[in-house]
């Protein structure tokens, strides 16, 4: 029961990370909370023999870190990313505006047909916010990494190492310390307390 509890704790994580503006002290705030949260997910994820899920896990866990550390600025001459990224800006302020107007309302216990008509609007706007990611994204990934929490698809990852060759992805969570071992045809995790 524990899994998917965790698996839905790193979903909203990465996706309120992508939708806001993190400024300094949000940043070291959203570290506080992912560190032990993709920690808890990967051990758990390596206590059900899910090795390939695990190792996702702390790619993703990488990825929402180097975010959260170094904001994405991305400078572009081109007219097609420069608009993606103000759609997105647009998009991140409504959707901040609109939570804010839901926690009011439900602080006051405002109007349940408001709230209602509040909750759909915030959704709306969020679905439209990934759909302009998941755009740019497909049209210019160089640029969605730095937007984003993707997730790490092992199979093509591991078609890239090449043969007679052992990557080693060393993870120190709080209480172990896994090594990923990945080969071209074998993917194994060693646990060292």
């Amino acid at each position: 029961q524990a899994l998917p509890l965790a698996q839905e704790s790193v979903k909203i994580l990465e996706e309120l990370l992508t939708e806001a503006s993190v400024e300094e002290e949000g940043r070291r705030r959203f570290h506080q909370l992912s560190k032990p949260l993709y920690d808890l997910l990967t051990s758990l994820l390596v206590q059900q023999n899910r090795p390939q899920d695990a190792f996702s896990a702390l790619a993703r866990g990488q990825q929402l870190e180097s975010l959260v550390s170094e904001p994405a600025q991305i400078q572009t001459s081109n007219p097609e990313i420069r608009q993606s990224l103000e759609r997105l800006s647009q998009s991140k302020m409504k959707t901040r505006g609109l939570r804010n107007e839901l926690e009011a309302l439900k602080a006051t216990q405002g109007d349940p047909k408001e709230i209602q008509a509040t909750s759909q609007l915030l959704a709306q706007s969020k679905a439209e916010f990934f759909q302009t990611v998941e755009k740019l994204r497909v049209t210019h990934p160089k640029h969605s990494g730095m937007l984003s929490v993707e997730p790490v698809e092992f199979a093509h990852l591991q078609k890239k190492v090449p043969p007679d060759t052992l990557v080693v992805q060393i993870y120190p969570a709080e209480e172990k310390t896994y090594l990923f071992l990945i080969s071209s045809n074998s993917f194994k995790i060693k646990t060292v307390n």
